[in-house]
């Protein structure tokens, strides 16, 4: 999808992406498209304070100054090269802790606080195709020719469009915009009079 996108001369400030995805190659590729990465690493991924020649350990167990925790961290990724690497801890409403680590070949980015801005615009990325997917139904095509399929991801796509729109104007969610006609409409059906209703049977 990515060599798809660089021939549709795609152009971004950043690629963000799961650490899933996270692989040698794709780095690699985004790093001689002269695009900046920043994408989530597991907590076992090998990493040397050095450089190719280093010992190599896990970035869970690298040690944090309060310096770095701000700054990020130089380390060399395992058959890629020099990479920043930010430990951003999230306190959960349970009170526990939860810790991320993410990395980018933007060398010069020394701030945990743009770090986290940038992983927001991957949040909302997030949240368009969750919303996408559990309120329009795009999964659900059981066409088999391409036309048809795009036309049906297309449909979707301008139906979360207009839920988004109405969502915004009225300032709900787009999962309220989308309950709230059925809402209204059993409301209505139920306030109607005995007269209208099916008879119950005796």
């Amino acid at each position: 999808m990515f060599a798809k996108a660089l021939e549709r001369d795609f152009c971004a400030d950043w690629v963000l992406f799961d650490g899933w995805y996270a692989t040698v190659a794709l780095l690699k590729m985004i790093h001689r498209a002269d695009l900046w990465f920043f994408t989530r690493v597991k907590k076992n991924r090998m990493v040397s304070l050095v450089d190719q020649q280093g010992v190599y350990q896990r970035v869970d167990a690298l040690g944090w100054s309060d310096e770095e925790e701000d700054a990020g961290q130089m380390v060399w990724l395992r058959a890629f090269g020099w990479v920043r690497l930010f430990r951003i801890v999230r306190r959960l409403p349970d009170g526990t802790k939860w810790t991320e680590f993410h990395m980018t070949n933007q060398l010069h980015l020394q701030s945990r606080t743009t770090a986290e801005a940038v992983l927001g615009y991957g949040w909302k990325i997030e949240q368009f195709y969750r919303e996408l997917k559990q309120l329009t139904g795009i999964e659900r095509c059981q066409a088999r020719k391409q036309r048809s399929q795009r036309n049906h991801i297309h449909c979707a796509i301008a139906a979360w469009l207009l839920l988004w729109e109405r969502a915004r104007s009225l300032g709900i969610t787009v999962y309220e915009a989308k309950r709230r006609p059925f809402t209204d409409y059993l409301r209505e059906r139920f306030g109607m009079p005995t007269a209208y209703r099916r008879p119950h049977p005796v």
